[in-house]
């Protein structure tokens, strides 16, 4: 599998945290993107995608005020 430029950007910005036991979510214009540490016997990092249906379009201000 080739991996993207974003994909490998992702993964150069964020493998330190992924390793350290921090689970890394990442907001997409269509999706989730999750990495997760592998358990022993799997790849180090795990990289699970959410689709969405729906995009909400809002600041954190806005969701928990300031």
């Amino acid at each position: 599998m080739e991996i993207s430029d974003a994909l490998e950007r992702i993964l150069e910005d964020y493998t330190d945290r992924v390793l350290e036991g921090n689970d890394v979510l990442i907001a997409l214009k269509d999706g989730i993107v999750t990495l997760v540490k592998g358990d022993e016997g799997e790849a180090p990092i795990v990289i699970k995608v959410d689709m969405i249906d729906e995009n909400l379009n809002l600041t954190l201000r806005e969701v928990f005020g300031e």
